[in-house]
């Protein structure tokens, strides 16, 4: 039996998103203060530890209630926010943030397109990073915050 095919002319894969943030990056983040709030547990310890990586201070909670008794003790300089959350949504954890601490930036890390909740609390200068995302993304789009 003879099998003929069509000759194909390689194609490259896409390039890739980097998996590892620029030492420039991390030397920018180096030392910043920043509260992950997320109800799973996986997400929120993975996202800790690309956090840790990148040279922050972290601190976590799983709830929106969580977050806010964190916040009533210490200050931060970025809180990463899970928009879809039991009890409070990170939209509603936002709003009593900012009546807590005025200057803290909030990024809101989420699957879901709830831009309109999002954009009830920053307006247009929300800042969202859609899961998943890569250590670079992830670095990227703090030093945005943290420059706004």
């Amino acid at each position: 039996m003879t099998i003929y095919l069509r000759r194909a002319i390689a194609v490259l894969p896409p390039a890739a998103a980097p998996r590892h943030a620029p030492a420039t990056d991390i030397q920018e983040l180096a030392g910043s203060k920043i509260l992950v709030v997320d109800d799973e547990p996986i997400v929120r310890e993975v996202v800790a530890d690309m956090l840790t990586d990148l040279g922050c201070d972290v601190l976590t909670a799983n709830s929106g209630e969580a977050a806010l008794a964190l916040l009533d003790r210490e200050t931060f300089d970025l809180i990463l926010l899970d928009f879809a959350m039991p009890g409070m949504n990170g939209a509603e954890v936002a709003r009593a943030a900012l009546v807590r601490h005025p200057d803290v930036r909030i990024v809101f890390a989420t699957g879901f397109a709830q831009s309109d909740a999002i954009d009830a609390v920053l307006g247009d200068s929300a800042i969202v990073l859609r899961k998943p995302f890569s250590p670079s993304a992830l670095a990227q789009t703090l030093l945005k915050a943290l420059a706004a």
